[in-house]
């Protein structure tokens, strides 16, 4: 199964992150389906199957376990560190980031960023700064969790929670798009708001994903997903032969793609939008905790123009016209080290 979430939907500054985090099964989850025991997916209503009050409180989005405070970015950093260092080995071969721009680099449409940037990305939202920035060892994401926190067991991929307790032993591939104002600005053009292009990107995640079932996270008051489905399928060229809709409520909206195959009908994906998925779903979860710590490492790249030995970094919430005196002060800070950044670079003017 694959989860996908968002962060930095809200915000005036800086980009949009979505992550996906997709996990394959096993023997040992195969052998839980066949005896009827409860696992990730049982059967088409999965959904219905996992009850609120049984994952409610033990599963940790990026909210619940990050309020700005310095241990809390230690804390995303060693979740992120434990996919993507030298044991995680995932996206980066056997070499881990040691630079911002080394993580926007491997993200999914920087491509499409860097062709439409007026300087260069590494200049501006994704500079050379050295990461890890707040972690003390990195060696101490292979044994070390707090209560509450989500941890990546190196061995065997699992995602460990609650002083030890396994969540799943299921392999992981992860995937993120880092998504600039610039590039924002130009999809709500084309899409019309901030959700429709949040909306469309999760599915451009869940169609390059290799799982037939994606749940993402609902935003907004959004029901309907058609419009953003059959986008990301035009502009992908994925041959399909149509979109059922299965439901389109306040709480989840569900969506099956067929392709024909041998004069059949066949499921080529199926995705589910539900609301408070990353606190319903291990892998929306973790998402959310991965994409938490990529925007906050981008963050801090827009604060150094401001403080070059800060590492606390701005959060991009807040009033407007307070928002605005940011990024002024960013543009006219950079202007000084010769560097002439866009507004629309760094603001959201949408």
């Amino acid at each position: 199964m694959c989860g996908i979430d968002e962060n930095g939907l809200g915000p005036y500054l800086g980009p949009l992150i979505i992550t996906s985090v997709e996990t394959q099964e096993n023997k040992n989850d195969r052998k839980e389906e066949n005896t009827g025991e409860k696992s990730f997916i049982n059967g088409e209503n999965f959904t219905k199957n996992r009850k609120d009050t049984e994952n409610r409180g033990k599963i940790k989005d990026s909210k619940a376990i990050f309020s700005r405070r310095k241990e809390d970015y230690e804390k995303i950093e060693k979740i992120f560190f434990s996919i993507f260092g030298k044991s995680g080995k995932i996206n980066f071969a056997e070499i881990p980031p040691n630079t911002i721009f080394e993580v926007f680099a491997k993200s999914e449409f920087s491509k499409e960023i860097i062709e439409m940037c007026p300087i260069s990305p590494e200049k501006i939202c994704f500079t050379k700064i050295n990461i890890p920035v707040w972690m003390k060892n990195e060696n101490s994401t292979q044994n070390e969790s707090k209560k509450g926190e989500i941890k990546i067991n190196q061995e065997g991929n699992k995602i460990m929670q609650e002083e030890g307790e396994e969540i799943t032993s299921k392999k992981l591939k992860v995937r993120y798009a880092i998504l600039c104002p610039g590039l924002l600005s130009k999809y709500i053009k084309i899409m019309g708001s901030k959700f429709s292009v949040n909306s469309y990107f999760m599915v451009k995640m869940a169609l390059l994903s290799s799982s037939e079932k994606v749940i993402c996270g609902k935003s907004g008051f959004k029901k309907s997903y058609r419009n953003e489905i059959e986008k990301a399928l035009q502009d992908l060229k994925i041959n399909y032969r149509k979109i059922k809709t299965e439901k389109e409520e306040n709480e989840e909206s569900i969506y099956e793609i067929l392709e024909e195959s041998e004069g059949k009908e066949k499921t080529l994906k199926k995705i589910y939008f539900i609301k408070d998925a990353d606190e319903k779903f291990h892998e929306v979860a973790l998402a959310s905790q991965i994409g938490k710590y990529i925007r906050e490492i981008c963050m801090l790249s827009l604060t150094k123009f401001l403080d070059e030995k800060s590492t606390f970094p701005i959060s991009g919430y807040g009033k407007k016209e307070n928002m605005k005196k940011i990024a002024e002060s960013i543009i006219q800070m950079a202007y000084s080290q010769k560097i002439k950044i866009p507004q629309e670079c760094i603001e959201r003017n949408y």
